[in-house]
């Protein structure tokens, strides 16, 4: 979720080889210094995974960016559509761990976890972030779990 001036989660962990679908919504109101109706915000890890995860949120939208962590590291996230006096503080970090550690997925508040049907071969993994949902599915029809 980004609003202004952040985002929930700030520091989002997965395994290194997951299959990540980012959900970005843009929940801001018309509030705050600049009390615009139509703020745009935007979500794009640096680096790597820049090209992959480039979103531009209308309020009240989502759109959604969907890569493999292939790569292993620490990646910042932030905000590429200027939003507003604060947009330099709409940051967050993507971790991708290396293989053998365990991933904590994501800190943040989330309110609800729901099952979302994925396609998925046998045995993948797939690491769902955001609108109120953090999961993770398994095809073997295992609940979602944190």
């Amino acid at each position: 979720k980004g609003f202004s001036y952040g985002y929930v989660p700030r520091f989002i962990h997965v395994p290194k080889g997951a299959k990540v679908r980012i959900i970005f919504t843009n929940i801001d109101k018309a509030a705050g210094l600049t009390k615009n109706p139509d703020v745009t915000m935007g979500m794009n890890v640096a680096g790597f995974y820049g090209p992959r995860t480039m979103i531009i949120g209308v309020r009240g939208m989502s759109q959604v960016a969907e890569f493999v962590a292939s790569k292993a590291g620490e990646f910042e996230f932030f905000c590429q559509h200027f939003c507003g006096p604060l947009h330099l503080e709409m940051r967050g970090t993507f971790f991708v761990d290396p293989p053998g550690q365990q991933a904590s997925l994501a800190v943040g508040d989330y309110d609800d976890i729901s099952r979302q049907e994925q396609l998925v071969g046998e045995h993948e993994r797939v690491w769902v972030v955001g609108t109120n949902k953090l999961m993770n599915t398994l095809n073997e029809g295992k609940e979602p779990t944190i």
